[in-house]
Parts: structure tokens; C-alpha cells; sequence
């Protein structure tokens, strides 16, 4: 199989490949020149493989592996549509989370529908922060008699998550005055992309949706912004008094005028913000219904975690968002032709365990 990107997801989607009992690593996508060349394993903090990260797609396709872990921020449909057309399986956290009644429309879904059909191959988009959240939600449905409302938030202190451009450009550190001008009416709409720009949160909706076989009707946004009260120092800067600190955006899809799914994430560069939110540090979802179901999720260094401090700390969510794509792959090759979500699956499993056979 093929790994296509190595920031901060797609080097622990990486190591995870590496780590698969039932994966082989035949090629690396990188964007970077200086990666180009250099060794899979070093690229993502572990020994030396012999396959070396290349920006050549057409020598990628020619490998013609079974699937490729497909991990960019921003995906790029014209890619994708060349690896199913290839007949090349997809696993991607980039946003490519199918429903049927999604926001994205018949036309986008047509033209990947197309591409797997021609090639035999399959796509499961596995979502973002962490991507199986949404699919622990719906598997949360199954005591209950009835279903009313599915709603799951991600609550985060981001200030330890260096990605100083990303948080520029969802006007974190500017005046509530000046990121209105940069974001306008719609709020943080971040152009066209497929992960950053809520689809993902929104189509995760959708999907579960889909899942508990609700016909949904429309969905509603909403965004909610929060500001330091005193300086609050990142590992890459402060962000002053009066700036936005924090964010908190709401996506629900309805049926009628019944909310039926809600996404939400909280994130804040720390403690001194007002409003004050309560902060869960972690994952909580919450399924309405008869009865009615809470789980509380975190997401914790565990024995084998190699977290030395708080710049690496960031690295558990991204090991949570990249496995459940790594993990999915042998289901996805095993599963008929087409576009896939979780439900469509054979229940899988992480399957390396460490050092169970010393």
C-alpha cells in the first residue's frame, strides 16, 4: 500500500502502517522537497525501511498497490479520482465522508462514484479529530428502543497544537472586529477545501444520519468566538488581551424542525477566555432516546505512548484521527466496489499488539 502525506496525520498514519501486522508499505507520498528521498521510517521517527518518500504520483500508480492512506489537509479530487480509477482503494481522513443526503450534493459523489465503478475500487472517508467518533455515536444507538437526538463534542486547549498559520487563518489573535472582515458573514468558511472548511463535521452528521436511516431535511451553523482576558502564551506566540482565544462552532443537521445530529468542537488557546466554556478535554456524546446513553471519551499517553511533554502531547489526537484510517484498510480491500462509510464495513479492529509475539 501507499502512504500519501507525512505532516502532523499523515506521519502517524505512517508509523501505524509500518506497525500493521497485515499492511506492506510499497510507496510515500510527500509534499515537501525535503523529504523527497529520504527513508519511510525516518520520516516518521522510526528505523529505516528501504522505501523512500516520492512527489511522483505517476510512480505511485504504477506500483499499483491495493490502497492508499490518503491524508493531506486539503484533498484533492483529481488524485483521488486517478488512484479509483486505477482500481487503487482509498482510506482518507481529507473529508470524503459519503452520504447519501449530504451537503456536498449528487454531482461531487457522482463523479468518485464513476471513478470507483471504472477502476473496481473502493473510498472510505474516516473523518477528522478523531475520526471514529462519529461511528462510536452511532454504534451507541444500539440498546436504545428509540432514537431522538445523536450529538458528540470535542473539546480541546489547542494552545499546544503548533500550526500558527491554520489558527491564523480561522482569526485566532485578531480583534472579534478584524477577524469579522477576514471571515465575513458565513463565518470560518475556508474556501472550498474538504477538511478544514466544516464539511467534514457537517457530512460526519449526515452520515450517522444516514446510519439510524433519518431523511434529514437541512442543517444549521453556528459559530461563537471567544477572547482572552489577559495574555495567554502558546508555544508559538501570545495571543493578547481582547484577541480571539477561542472558538466554538455547532453544526446540526434536522428532520423537520427536530435536531436530530450535532457536531461540535470547542477549542481554545487556554484557560483565561471569556466566555468561559466548560471545557470536558476530551470527547462526550450523547444519544436522546429510550433510554437515553452518555459516554465521556479522553484520550490519554497510554504504555506505549512516547510522549515526552506538551509539544508532543498533540500527537495523540493525531495518532486518533490517522489509525482508524490505517486500521480500516484490509475491510476497505475486502468490501465491494464503490463509496463506503463505517456501516457498510465488517467490523474491524486495531490488530498490532505491541510485542505479543516475544
Amino acid at each position: 500500500m501507499v502512504q500519501w502525506s507525512t505532516g502532523n496525520v499523515g506521519r502517524q498514519a505512517l508509523r501505524a502502517v509500518l506497525d500493521h501486522p497485515e499492511l506492506d508499505l510499497v510507496g510515500v507520498f510527500a509534499f515537501g522537497h525535503d523529504k523527497v528521498g529520504v527513508d519511510a521510517g525516518t520520516l516518521c521517527g522510526s528505523e529505516p525501511v528501504g522505501v523512500a518518500a516520492t512527489d511522483d504520483v505517476d510512480a505511485l500508480l504504477a506500483l499499483v498497490p491495493d490502497c492508499v492512506v490518503y491524508t493531506p489537509a486539503y484533498g484533492d479530487d483529481d488524485v483521488v479520482v486517478r488512484f479509483l480509477e486505477a482500481g487503487i482503494n482509498v482510506v482518507t481522513t481529507s473529508g470524503y465522508i459519503f452520504a447519501s443526503d449530504g451537503q456536498r450534493g449528487p454531482h461531487f459523489w457522482r463523479n468518485l462514484e464513476e471513478a470507483a465503478s471504472l477502476g473496481g475500487a473502493s473510498m472510505l472517508g474516516t473523518g477528522l479529530n478523531p475520526g471514529f467518533v462519529p461511528l462510536l455515536a452511532s454504534v451507541l444507538t444500539l440498546p436504545l428502543r428509540e432514537v431522538r437526538s445523536v450529538t458528540w463534542d470535542e473539546f480541546s486547549h489547542v494552545g499546544f497544537y503548533e500550526a500558527p498559520e491554520m489558527w491564523a487563518l480561522l482569526g485566532f489573535g485578531l480583534t472579534p472586529e478584524a477577524r469579522a472582515e477576514l471571515v465575513g458573514d458565513r463565518g470560518v468558511a475556508l474556501g472550498t477545501h474538504h477538511s478544514l472548511d466544516g464539511l467534514a463535521y457537517l457530512d460526519s452528521c449526515y452520515a450517522v444520519a444516514d446510519a439510524l436511516g433519518i431523511h434529514v431535511d437541512g442543517f444549521e451553523r453556528e459559530e461563537e468566538i471567544a477572547v482572552a482576558v489577559e495574555p495567554i502564551e502558546t508555544l508559538w506566540g501570545v495571543y493578547g488581551t481582547g484577541t480571539v482565544a477561542g472558538l466554538r462552532i455547532t453544526y446540526q443537521v434536522k428532520r423537520g424542525n427536530d435536531v436530530v445530529v450535532t457536531s461540535r468542537v470547542t477549542w481554545t488557546m487556554g484557560e483565561a477566555v471569556e466566555p468561559k466554556w466548560e471545557m470536558r478535554h476530551g470527547y462526550h456524546i450523547e444519544v436522546d432516546g429510550d433510554p437515553a446513553l452518555r459516554l465521556h471519551l479522553g484520550i490519554l499517553p497510554g504504555s506505549a505512548s512516547n510522549v515526552h511533554d506538551i509539544r508532543s502531547a498533540m500527537d495523540l489526537g493525531m495518532i486518533g484521527t490517522a489509525s482508524p484510517a490505517v486500521n480500516a484498510v484490509p475491510a476497505v480491500c475486502r468490501a465491494a466496489p464503490g463509496l463506503l462509510r463505517y456501516d457498510d464495513l465488517q467490523i474491524h479492529a486495531a490488530r498490532n499488539a505491541g510485542n505479543r509475539d516475544s
